[in-house]
C-alpha cells in the first residue's frame, strides 16, 4: 500500500516521547508498506536530522519543506503582492506583535504559570499558507491512505483529496488538555470558557472528517467517544524502545528522577508544581529531602530565582544511557496536565525503577496504585508518597518487579506492529 504521513516536526533524534511514538512505528511501517514522508525543517540543525534519517530510511521517500530557504521567504501568499516597502513594514510590525506577546506573557507568568502557557490560547487561525499548499500538491500523488499526526496538522484533512482514506493519529486530546488547564488557571473568565468550548467544538469537527482515528490508549478512546462514533476510534498503543531493553534488576535507591524537556510545557507545569507545592512539603516531614535530577534539555532560566539549591533539585541534562542511569532512582511523575500515553512511565518500567505518579501521569497505562506504584494527586499526598517509598526498600523492590511483569505483556512490540498494520486493512 502507498502511504503517506504528515508530521509536524523531523522524528529524529529520539528526543521527546512523541518523536519515539512515531519513528518506532514508522520503521516498521516502512519494511510492510510503500511509506513517505512529509514535514517541514526550520534550520541548519533540523537540515542534519534529515540526512540522519535518510540514511536510516533509505527505502523510504521524503518530501520535505525548507522554511529556511529564500524560496519559502519569497512565497508567502499574503506577501507576495504587496510592494517591497509594504512587505518590509509588515514584517516590522509582526516582529513587534510577537515581541510584545513575549513581554506580557513573560509579566502574566509570575502570575498565573499556567495561563500564560496554555494552549487554551494558541492561536489555531495562524495559517502557514506555503505548507498548506504544499500538502495540498504532496497529497495528490496517488496515495492509497494518508495519515496526519499531532493536532496541530489536525486542520489537514480539509486539503486532501477526495477518495483517499484519512486517518490521524491522536496523541494528546487538545480538549481535554484544555480543560485541565482552565481549572488549573487562578482566575477563570466565562470568555475563557466560551473560549474552550469553541476550541472543543472546531477539534471534534475536524476529527469527524477523518475515516479513521488513532488513539494510544483505551482511555482517550472513551473520551473520543462521546463525540466521535466509535466505530471510527481505534486502538494502537505506541512502540517504544523499552520493549526492547533487557530489563535491569532492581537496585534500592532514595534518589529521585524526571525525564521530560521544559519545551513540552505539561512537563514544565510539573516540575514547577513539585517546587512550589510538593518541596515545601518534603522539607517539613524529611530531615534528607532526595535531590531530584531531572533528565532532558531544561531552561535553566525555568527554576532561576526559586527557592532550591543543588541538593534539591538538579538539572541533569542529557544522559547517553537513560535506563542505567534511572537504574538506581525512584522516578516522580507529578504531571497534571494532558491526555495520551505516558512514554516517561515505560522508561522507568524498564530500567527497574519505582514509580510515584499523579492519575493523570499515568493515564491509559495499567499502574496500580499500592501495586505497582504509588499514586498521589494532590502536593501533601505527593510528597508522603515520595517519604513511603525512600523508606520501604522492600515495597520498591515489590512495585518495580510488578510493573515490569506488566510491561512484559503490554509491549509486545510485534503484536503492537501488526495491530497497527490492521489499520491499513480496507
Amino acid at each position: 500500500m502507498n502511504l503517506l504521513y504528515i508530521t509536524t516536526n523531523v522524528p529524529w533524534p529520539l528526543n521527546s516521547g512523541g518523536n519515539q511514538a512515531f519513528y518506532m512505528m514508522a520503521d516498521y511501517i516502512r519494511h510492510c508498506h510503500q511509506l513517505s514522508l512529509l514535514f517541514k525543517v526550520r534550520n541548519s540543525e533540523e537540515k542534519k536530522a534529515v540526512e540522519v534519517l535518510k540514511r536510516k530510511w533509505d527505502n523510504v521517500t521524503f518530501y520535505v519543506l525548507d522554511e529556511s530557504s529564500e524560496v519559502y521567504r519569497k512565497s508567502d501568499r499574503l506577501l507576495e503582492s504587496l510592494s517591497w516597502y509594504d512587505s518590509l513594514m509588515y514584517r516590522m510590525f509582526d516582529f513587534i506583535s510577537h515581541s510584545v506577546q513575549r513581554k506580557m506573557r513573560r509579566k502574566i507568568r509570575k502570575i498565573d504559570f499556567v495561563k500564560s502557557n496554555s494552549t487554551l490560547y494558541e492561536d489555531l487561525d495562524g495559517i502557514n499558507h506555503v505548507f498548506c499548499d504544499y500538502v495540498y500538491e504532496i497529497s495528490r500523488k496517488g496515495f492509497d491512505a494518508i495519515q496526519i499526526e499531532f493536532y496541530e496538522n489536525l486542520p489537514f484533512v480539509y486539503l486532501l483529496p477526495r477518495g483517499v482514506k484519512k486517518i490521524f493519529v491522536h496523541h494528546e486530546i487538545r480538549f481535554v488538555r484544555n480543560e485541565i488547564e482552565l481549572s488549573l488557571f487562578k482566575k477563570q473568565s466565562a470568555a475563557e470558557k466560551m473560549l474552550l468550548e469553541q476550541h472543543k467544538a472546531r477539534e471534534i469537527a475536524a476529527l469527524d472528517a477523518y475515516d479513521t482515528i488513532i488513539t494510544l490508549t483505551e482511555k482517550d478512546k472513551e473520551k473520543l467517544a462521546q463525540y466521535i462514533p466509535q466505530d471510527k476510534i481505534y486502538v494502537s498503543p505506541a512502540i517504544t524502545n523499552a520493549a526492547e531493553m533487557k530489563n535491569l534488576p532492581f537496585k534500592p535507591t532514595n534518589g529521585l528522577a524526571f525525564v521530560g524537556s521544559c519545551a513540552h510545557f505539561p512537563n514544565a507545569d510539573a516540575i514547577i508544581w513539585y517546587i512550589e507545592k510538593v518541596l515545601p512539603v518534603l522539607r517539613q516531614k524529611c530531615k534528607n529531602i532526595p535531590c531530584l535530577n531531572i533528565i532532558g534539555n531544561w531552561n535553566q532560566k525555568m527554576i532561576k530565582g526559586m527557592d532550591i539549591n543543588e541538593q534539591e533539585v538538579k538539572l541533569t541534562g542529557f544522559v547517553p544511557d537513560l535506563q542505567k542511569y534511572l537504574n538506581g532512582k525512584i522516578s516522580i511523575v507529578p504531571i497534571r496536565i494532558g491526555s495520551g500515553m505516558r512514554m516517561k512511565i515505560l522508561d522507568s518500567v524498564a530500567a527497574g525503577s519505582p514509580i510515584v505518579t499523579t492519575s493523570v501521569g499515568c493515564e491509559g497505562l495499567p499502574m496500580i496504585n499500592e501495586k505497582n506504584c504509588l499514586i498521589a494527586d494532590t502536593a501533601e499526598d505527593f510528597a508522603d508518597a515520595i517519604i513511603r517509598m525512600i523508606q520501604d526498600k522492600e515495597m520498591q523492590q515489590i512495585f518495580a518487579q510488578a510493573a515490569q511483569n506488566i510491561e512484559k505483556g503490554m509491549l509486545d512490540n510485534e503484536v503492537l506492529q501488526q495491530k497497527r498494520c490492521a489499520v491499513y486493512d480496507f
